[in-house]
């Protein structure tokens, strides 16, 4: 009697087992099941050489009630300035959002006028750029801050850096 409770025992310890691998090779199965993907589009096979980019806006900063004008530099913007669409992200109540109306394009360069009405002051937000036809979108690497009018505006710090435990008087 004591062997076949011990020869019961070891057959369900190997049907658990048992059982234990046909749970993981059927999870196995259904992880490595064989999924459907968008076909590349010619910018993915191709690399980032058609990426489009910002590397950079000037000025960072306006000045709410104003109109500026913005330079971007980056890469493959459209040589058509109206299919260049940039926008800041940046809606105000009752007014709705920020419109950037580009003036000039090259591929590598954008100029834009943009109004920053009043009550504008305060916010802040990284500039987005894209192109028509296109579907990308590419981020500013800094962000594009409306200040409210008459508020300082911080453009220099010196020294940039001083040593721990110096006393020092920084000129802004």
């Amino acid at each position: 009697m004591k062997m076949s409770i011990t020869k019961n025992r070891n057959l369900i310890r190997y049907v658990h087992y048992g059982i234990a691998l046909v749970i993981v090779l059927i999870c196995t199965m259904t992880a490595c099941k064989k999924k459907e993907h968008a076909p590349l589009t010619h910018q993915q096979s191709t690399g980032s050489s058609n990426r489009l980019t910002i590397t950079g806006f000037s000025p960072t900063y306006g000045i709410e009630g104003i109109t500026h004008t913005i330079t971007i530099t980056g890469t493959n913007f459209s040589n058509t300035a109206a299919d260049n669409i940039i926008s800041t992200g940046i809606t105000l109540p009752g007014i709705g959002p920020i419109v950037i109306h580009t003036t000039h394009a090259s591929p590598t360069s954008l100029k834009a006028d943009v109004y920053l009405p009043p009550g504008s002051g305060g916010n802040s937000a990284t500039l987005s750029i894209s192109v028509k036809g296109k579907p990308d979108v590419a981020m500013s690497p800094s962000i594009f801050t409306i200040t409210k009018k008459g508020d300082p505006i911080i453009t220099d710090v010196s020294p940039r850096s001083v040593m721990q435990k110096n006393h020092t008087s920084i000129l802004l």
